[in-house]
């Protein structure tokens, strides 16, 4: 047992970052596909162990989100509902690990493949936390993004312009509509290249001076 919570200890955002990609390439086209979301949360408990504040929060944002989804077929709540409450349990998620993604790239001191994992962590959690973001829009004012294509595919589309919008890459075939969309699609813009230029300068100022020790 304690051999392998030395290994996750020294492999978590390895973990994590296995986790993330597997949500990444495995959303399947269904609006809000809450499975692969739980798994990236039930990875969280696991590797975020020994912090006890961030295990019990990450553990109630899990039991949050599986009773959400067990009430929503009982109940049979309006699918707007459902999705919205557990639009915002995920960004809550993905917001909380990224602030302790940055905490641990402020804390550490030598750059290793540890914390290559958790700048690429933080990144794809930017990802995530946008197409919620922009799903949660979407869902409230139907047709604030233009070029979705088929809803069922709405959630992996609206994934795939938020990579694009933080990678900066601006294809043009999706637009934000609305004033909301607009605002949103701004506000991601600049935290994702707040997070690349000055993550960037701490890795590389850490870098330089480990090579000088």
């Amino acid at each position: 047992m304690k051999k392998i919570k030395n290994y996750i200890e020294k492999r978590k955002y390895e973990i994590l970052l296995l986790s993330l990609l597997v949500l990444m390439f495995g959303v399947r086209p269904t609006s809000v596909n809450p499975f692969l979301p739980i798994q990236v949360m039930i990875v969280g408990t696991i590797i975020f162990y020994d912090r006890k504040f961030l295990w019990y929060l990450i553990a109630g944002l899990l039991t949050v989100t599986i009773a959400l989804i067990i009430s929503s077929h009982i109940f049979h709540f309006k699918e707007i509902n459902s999705r919205s409450l557990l639009g915002i349990t995920f960004i809550i998620y993905f917001v909380t690990i990224t602030v302790e993604v940055f905490r641990k790239i402020l804390l550490v001191d030598r750059v290793a493949p540890e914390i290559i994992s958790a700048v690429l962590c933080g990144f794809i959690m930017l990802c995530f936390i946008g197409s919620f973001l922009f799903d949660f829009i979407e869902t409230y004012t139907p047709g604030s993004f233009s070029g979705l294509g088929e809803s069922k595919m709405k959630l992996n589309t609206l994934l795939y312009f938020s990579v694009s919008n933080l990678l900066t890459l601006g294809f043009g075939d999706i637009l934000p509509i609305s004033f909301f969309a607009k605002k949103a699609v701004m506000f991601l813009g600049l935290v994702g290249h707040f997070y690349t230029v000055f993550v960037t300068a701490i890795i590389i100022g850490k870098y330089i001076n480990q090579g000088r020790k």
